[in-house]
């Protein structure tokens, strides 16, 4: 058993990963995750297809990272594969704490690099003025 299965908590902690994993997005929706006893704070929630995974709180660089993958539209990230890693280098309040990072799965080209068909480039006659 896991530390993170005995200490509870509802969303998806670096904790609670072994390793990389390929889960398929079911939804994204805006959550209060805030304690009972603190004010609201609502934020991305992202759930999973695969049942046994929390979900998972987007924080801005998984949020973009995942829009490079599948566009700005929330909508068009359901049904979509990525793959959740543990990132040592990440830093929280000036500490290196470690975290969970999204990334694309093999063959998935983020939608930012992909070449758009461009029209074939203008070639100078002899006498063509190029402008």
């Amino acid at each position: 058993m896991k530390v993170s299965e005995l200490t509870g908590g509802k969303y998806l902690k670096k904790e609670d990963l072994e390793g990389p994993t390929l889960l398929t997005i079911r939804d994204v929706e805006k959550k209060n995750v805030a304690l009972e006893t603190e004010p609201p704070d609502k934020k991305g929630v992202i759930s999973w297809v695969e049942e046994d995974v929390k979900p998972m709180v987007l924080n801005s660089t998984n949020a973009n990272e995942i829009a490079s993958l599948y566009g700005e539209d929330t909508d068009d990230w359901r049904g979509q594969k990525v793959v959740l890693f543990v990132d040592p280098s990440v830093v929280y309040a000036g500490r290196r704490v470690g975290g969970v990072r999204v990334r694309a799965p093999k063959g998935v080209t983020p939608i930012m690099n992909q070449e758009e068909e461009k029209p074939p480039a203008f070639k100078a006659k002899d006498g063509d003025v190029p402008f």
